[in-house]
């Protein structure tokens, strides 16, 4: 099956908005704690991709996002 993946966000956008998301629910303090300890220190970032989604590849998590979103939906 062929997905139609839509257009990608620019980088600097979507760290802006992590941000706001991080800082809204963690707080100031917690979000700049996070930032440090993830962007300053070494991190295997495929062990972290592997234990998250395990054989899952990227159209079968997109296809789960797409499911999610219309289950979702708000009238």
């Amino acid at each position: 099956m062929k997905t139609n993946f839509p257009k990608l966000p620019q980088t600097v956008d979507l760290q802006q908005e992590a941000v706001e998301v991080l800082t809204q629910h963690m707080g100031i303090a917690k979000t700049a704690i996070f930032m440090s300890d993830t962007f300053w220190k070494p991190t295997d970032y495929l062990e972290i991709k592997d234990r998250l989604f395990g054989d899952e590849t990227v159209e079968s998590i997109y296809e789960k996002v797409i499911e999610w979103k219309e289950q979702n939906r708000q009238p």
